[in-house]
C-alpha cells in the first residue's frame, strides 16, 4: 500500500524485514544513531510484544523510515518506550521536517486522531519541528542520565576535596581486600550472559515485576536478533 502526497511517497509495511535495505540506508545517514533506531531492534520488539497494536512501518520516499504501531485511532512509535531510550523517525535530519508534514497529512487521510511520540530526544530535528506546530502538547518525560566523564581517573579524583578523596581511597582498599580477584568484563551478549542478567534482575522485586513473560522473551532473544551490536558488562567477583 502507498500514499503519494504533495512531495513524498509513503509506503506502508507490516514488518521491518520488508524494508531492511531502506532501513539500513536511512540509518546510515541518521545523525543520532542508537541501537533503538535499528531495524533489528524493532523486529525483535514486533516478535515479542504482548499487546494488540497493529504494525504500521512507513517508508518515506524510500529514504526514511517511520516505525509506528497503531493503537485504536492513535499512532505510536514501535520499539516499546519502557526499554528504548530514544525513539524517532530514521533518516537525514534535513529531511525530517518535510517527512513529518507528509506523515501528518497521510494520517489525516486514514482518519487517525493522534500521534503519540514518546522518547524523542531534544537533540532531534523531530523535536525542533514539533516546537513550531499548533495543536501539539510537549511533555518532558523521564530523562536518560548523561554526563561528561573526565579524561582519566586521576583527573576525577583531583576534583574531590581532601576528605572525599581520602574516603574514596579507603573504600577502594576495603573492596579490594574483600574481593581480590574482582574483574570487569565486557563482551558481546550471549545466551549465557543474558540468562545471568535475567537471574539478577529477578532478585530485585521491582525489576522482577517488570520482567513480564513477553519482556523476558525480548531479553532472551537479544543475542539472536542484535548479534554483535549487543554488549554486556559484568563485574565478576
Amino acid at each position: 500500500r502507498y500514499y503519494t502526497g504533495s512531495d513524498l511517497m509513503i509506503k506502508i509495511h507490516q514488518n521491518p524485514t520488508e524494508i531492511a535495505s531502506i532501513w539500513d540506508s536511512a540509518y546510515a545517514v541518521e545523525e543520532h544513531k542508537s541501537p533503538f533506531l535499528g531495524g533489528s531492534w524493532h523486529e525483535l520488539y514486533l516478535t515479542t510484544r504482548s499487546d494488540q497494536s497493529i504494525p504500521c512501518f512507513l517508508s518515506i520516499d524510500d529514504t526514511m523510515i517511520a516505525p509506528f504501531m497503531l493503537e485504536g485511532k492513535s499512532l505510536i512509535f514501535s520499539g516499546n518506550k519502557e526499554i528504548s531510550d530514544y525513539l524517532d523517525i530514521i533518516g537525514s535530519s534535513d529531511k525530517k521536517s518535510v517527512a513529518w508534514d507528509e506523515i501528518i497529512t497521510w494520517a489525516k487521510t486514514q482518519q487517525y486522531e493522534n500521534l503519540i511520540l514518546n522518547n524523542v530526544s531534544e537533540k532531534s530535528s523531530s523535536y525542533s519541528h514539533f516546537l513550531t506546530q499548533k495543536n501539539v502538547t510537549i511533555i518532558q518525560d523521564d530523562t536518560t542520565p548523561n554526563m561528561q566523564l573526565p579524561e582519566s581517573w586521576d583527573t576525577y579524583t583531583s576534583t574531590l576535596d581532601r576528605k572525599n578523596r581520602h574516603e574514596l581511597k579507603r573504600k577502594i582498599r576495603k573492596f579490594e581486600a574483600a574481593y581480590p580477584n574482582v574483574s570487569v568484563e565486557t563482551s558481546v551478549a550471549t545466551d549465557a550472559t543474558i540468562q545471568t542478567l535475567l537471574h539478577l534482575m529477578k532478585l530485585n522485586p521491582q525489576k522482577a515485576q517488570f520482567l513480564s513473560t513477553s519482556m523476558e522473551k525480548f531479553f532472551s532473544l537479544i543475542p539472536e536478533y542484535l548479534g554483535s551490536l549487543a554488549y554486556i558488562t559484568q563485574v565478576v567477583i
